[in-house]
C-alpha cells in the first residue's frame, strides 16, 4: 500500500540556486555598513550591575570574591556564593552538611548543637513554603524572585546584616 507521502516525494524536483543570501554572505554584508566596535575597556558585575572601567574576568572574580553585595561566604566550607544559595549550599553542597540542620517550622539553618535548644524554646515563627528568607537576616525577601533579593541586597535600606554594603 503506497501513502500520499511515497507518491509526493517521487515528484520533487531539485530546485536550482537560489540567488538568496545565506547567513554568511547577510553577515559580511552588514560589516560593511556596520563597524564593529571593541568595548572601550570596563565592565559590570552581572550580579550587583556595579560598572568599573577597570573591571577584568580577573578583577571581577576578586570583586564578587571580596566585594560584591550579592555573594557572601559560607561560615562552615568558606565557598564563596550568591546570598540566594547560602541555605541550599549549607544542607546540601557543603562538606560540613552535618553540622547543620534546617527548623522544620521556621526553616531557619541551625548549628546542631543549638538545634534541640532552638526547637524546645517554641519562638520561631511560622514561614510558608512559598516564602523565602534572607539566611543573613531571616527577612522575609518579596517577592520571592531575583528581584525581591536584589531590592534587599543591594538598596539602600537593604538587609542589615549583610557586610558588603552596595557603594553609594
Amino acid at each position: 500500500m503506497s501513502s500520499r507521502r511515497d507518491s509526493t516525494e517521487e515528484q520533487k524536483v531539485p530546485r536550482k540556486n537560489s540567488s538568496r543570501p545565506t547567513d554568511a554572505t547577510l553577515c559580511e554584508r552588514l560589516e560593511e555598513y556596520v563597524p564593529i566596535e571593541e568595548p572601550k575597556g570596563g565592565g559590570i558585575c552581572i550580579f550587583c550591575d556595579e560598572y568599573n572601567e577597570n573591571f577584568t574576568d580577573e578583577n571581577l572574580i576578586s570583586h564578587n570574591r571580596t566585594e560584591c553585595p550579592l555573594w557572601t561566604k559560607c561560615r562552615l566550607c568558606n565557598k564563596i556564593l550568591e546570598i540566594s544559595t547560602l541555605d541550599d549550599n549549607m544542607l546540601f553542597d557543603c562538606d560540613k552538611y552535618k553540622f547543620v540542620k534546617q527548623c522544620i517550622i521556621c526553616r531557619e539553618i541551625i548549628d546542631v548543637d543549638d538545634y534541640l535548644a532552638h526547637i524546645t524554646k517554641k519562638t520561631c515563627i511560622a514561614i510558608n513554603d512559598d516564602k523565602v528568607r534572607c539566611p543573613l537576616c531571616r527577612g522575609v525577601i518579596k517577592p520571592a524572585n531575583e528581584d525581591g533579593w536584589n531590592s534587599h541586597l543591594l538598596s539602600a535600606n537593604g538587609c542589615p546584616k549583610n557586610s558588603r554594603k552596595t557603594k553609594q
